[in-house]
């Protein structure tokens, strides 16, 4: 593998947006697809522990629809050209990613800032996420590993700190989330400011 083809500062672009976004581009001309992947502002340390899991409920709920686009029209415009898109909580910030061919790169962009600017929070999506995460979660909680780990995070964090409680919360504080935690949540700590994208 020779030295020009591996990412660095020689054959990455980097530029920060006026919101503070921070963009990091490399070209690959022997690959017509095209990766995205960052972060934005957010995460479950952002949370109180009477909601855990209020990070990767609201991260989960922004591929629910938009101001421009129904659930099923953003499952549409990406899986129309083979392209894929996810969103997802971390400790510290909102993960996002997304694959398509070169071609059809726009589109892919077009979805993700739609999905990250302008989320609703349809509220008949909301209970559908809700008892889909609640049986993710009693799923979890049969699991030996995953309850070892849980069990782990007890132990070696205080109660009040994010570590100690799962990223994806208990099934008493997702039961309690209503639709405008979620919407405060976002409004609060959603945001470009300290992101990247690359």
């Amino acid at each position: 593998m020779s030295i020009s083809s591996t990412p660095g500062p020689d054959n990455i672009v980097q530029a920060t947006l006026d919101n503070g976004l921070r963009l990091f581009v490399r070209e690959n001309h022997s690959n017509q697809s095209v990766v995205i992947s960052g972060y934005v502002a957010g995460g479950s340390v952002y949370e109180p522990a009477d909601q855990a899991g209020l990070s990767e409920f609201t991260a989960a709920m922004l591929r629910r629809g938009t101001e421009r686009r129904t659930f099923e029209q953003i499952n549409e415009d990406i899986e129309s050209v083979g392209a894929s898109l996810s969103v997802y909580s971390g400790r510290h910030a909102i993960a996002v990613g997304g694959k398509a061919l070169a071609e059809d790169f726009g589109l892919l962009l077009d979805v993700l800032a739609d999905v990250l600017q302008r989320p609703v929070f349809p509220a008949e999506h909301v209970e559908k996420l809700r008892g889909q995460t609640l049986t993710a979660l009693q799923e979890r909680d049969n699991d030996t590993g995953s309850t070892a780990s849980l069990l782990f995070h007890k132990l070696a964090y205080p109660a009040s700190h994010p570590y100690s409680w799962p990223i994806e919360g208990y099934p008493e504080t997702v039961s309690a989330f209503s639709r405008d935690d979620l919407i405060e949540f976002y409004r609060r700590f959603f945001g470009p400011a300290g992101g990247a994208l690359g």
